[in-house]
């Protein structure tokens, strides 16, 4: 996340063909050219079909209110802005003692975290303990310059890659993953304010990002929620594919320790963040046949390493069972990904 000023993929993704960006979706979007040009065209045209006859008037009938068959109306990107609203009723994120946030649905635990400390002294060891993983990885960025700069506005293209989707053919299952996306960017958002813990370049000059530092805190990492929240997801779409997107969503989070951004325990607490908010998230769509989510609860510490395959000693999961069941505009986003999914074959 630059920021999270926008989202500069989402008014582009230059280069996957067939997106030109959430304010178009050529073909399918908001629709068409508003130039000048194009706009006093239509009115001359229009002009010349209509004649002097008058309008035909054909309305509707009304639908229910606040009824899911109306999501096949709008545009994609009023489909997200209302199904965020939906998925953010509710949440609540409670402090608990001096460093601990406990992220909520309906007084339900979907997520704990724990900031370094709780002493200063505590604070301060695991803050430069965690610098010195992050000098330490900075050899690695010549390597994963081109990863790092094209993973600035997030994941989804790698991770779109490892399910083996395309956005002209797959975009109603696109359009669901980035809901995921930007559900767990601000739930993320919102948590680094509560815990406001420095960016590593805020603890040493000598850190020398070669890229922007964004403009908040450091835990948890942003990219690290959003792309393992996304890979759950999809790999609930997409089963058989769970090991590339897992993979490919630590590499994502792992590059911004190399870049210099994160450190470890930032990504370690997305990740425990992300994945709980992608149960959580699917939950809301499609139900569950065991657990509604598992509410993870991470507590940060000076010598974690976010290893690939190895949970954190202080992560603990807890099955959550009573929770509010799906919501009928999700569950249509839902069935809309698989339904394209399954017509594949």
């Amino acid at each position: 996340m630059s920021g999270n000023t926008g989202w500069t993929g989402w008014t582009g993704w230059t280069g996957w063909t067939g997106w030109t960006g959430w304010t178009g979706w050529t073909g399918a979007g908001a629709g068409g050219s508003n130039d000048l040009m194009t706009a006093q065209a239509i009115i001359i045209h229009g002009g010349a079909i209509n004649g002097s006859q008058p309008w035909t008037v054909v309305p509707p009938l009304p639908l229910p209110l606040d009824n899911e068959a109306a999501f096949s109306k709008w545009s994609a990107a009023v489909r997200r802005n209302v199904a965020l609203v939906e998925l953010l009723r509710g949440l609540d994120f409670t402090p608990e003692g001096t460093g601990t946030i406990a992220v909520k649905a309906a007084n339900l635990v979907i997520a704990k975290l724990t900031r370094p400390g709780p002493t200063n002294a505590d604070w301060t060891a695991c803050l430069i303990a965690q610098l010195r993983k992050v000098e330490g990885m900075a050899s690695e960025r010549a390597t994963r310059l081109p990863e790092i700069q094209a993973q600035l506005d997030g994941g989804l293209p790698f991770l779109m890659s490892a399910a083996h989707l395309q956005p002209g053919r797959h975009r109603a299952a696109l359009e669901l993953v980035d809901l995921a996306a930007g559900f767990a960017s601000l739930v993320c958002q919102r948590t680094k304010h509560a815990l406001n813990v420095p960016r590593p370049a805020s603890m040493s000059p000598l850190v020398l990002p070669p890229i922007p530092t964004p403009e908040h805190g450091a835990f948890p990492s942003g990219h690290a929620t959003e792309s393992f929240a996304m890979a759950y997801v999809l790999g609930k779409l997409r089963p058989g594919y769970e090991t590339p997107l897992w993979r490919a969503a630590h590499r994502i989070a792992a590059n911004r320790t190399v870049a210099g951004l994160h450190y470890p325990i930032d990504s370690e607490a997305g990740r425990a963040l992300g994945r709980s908010l992608g149960e959580y998230f699917v939950h809301r769509c499609a139900g569950s046949a065991g657990p509604a989510w598992f509410a993870r609860e991470y507590s940060a510490s000076a010598g974690d390493e976010f290893a690939l395959a190895t949970p954190p000693v202080t992560l603990v999961q807890t099955a959550v069972d009573a929770a509010p069941g799906p919501v009928p505009m999700l569950a249509w986003l839902w069935q809309q990904a698989t339904n394209g999914l399954a017509a594949e074959g």
